[in-house]
């Protein structure tokens, strides 16, 4: 009766791994989607904070990049907050996010220039329709981000892995949101 009932919690344990193993998605990221995102009700709707999935190097570009995303649900467009941490203070009228299919081009606004040990971060706010940004995330190939002033640009590429996982996660949030309208 014993060797039975182990058998079949055997049993049950492999299915449970062939499925998590088959299907990260399901179990690994619907896990922990609330840990990148943080929502506040408030009269007029819900608040959406998304946070920085990670500061993006860019040894070329002579900067880091790093950026996190404000919805109201009320609201048709997000709020792009960025910072850009480099060893002078830059300043920035635009940002373009652009793919091979798409591309988003809007002004940005300085919040701060502050610094942080030997780096100093120039932190701006951009204001990009929800829309928009979705179909961004849909795009199958990487990022350029380009921003800037007219005789200073600085671009960085977002690829590979680690943008890949990060683009799914904030696709998540987003599709999240839209159920939640």
């Amino acid at each position: 009766m014993a060797s039975k009932f182990i058998r079949g919690l055997s049993i049950l344990a492999t299915l449970f791994f062939i499925t998590a193993w088959a299907c990260p998605s399901s179990v690994a990221s619907d896990k922990n989607l609330k840990k990148h995102y943080t929502s506040r009700t408030q009269a007029d709707g819900v608040l959406y904070h998304i946070f920085s999935p990670s500061k993006y190097i860019d040894k070329a570009a002579n900067g880091d990049f790093e950026f996190d995303i404000t919805h109201f649900s009320a609201s048709d467009s997000i709020t792009l907050n960025f910072s850009w941490y480099a060893k002078q203070p830059t300043a920035f009228k635009y940002i373009e996010w652009t793919t091979q299919s798409h591309s988003i081009k809007t002004t940005c606004n300085r919040l701060f220039v502050d610094k942080v040990k030997k780096e100093w971060n120039s932190r701006y706010s951009s204001k990009i329709h929800f829309d928009e940004f979705s179909r961004l995330l849909n795009s199958t190939d990487g990022v350029e981000i380009s921003f800037g002033e007219s005789d200073s640009i600085q671009k960085i590429q977002l690829k590979g892995k680690t943008w890949e996982n990060h683009k799914k996660i904030i696709a998540d949030i987003f599709h999240l949101i839209q159920l939640n309208r």
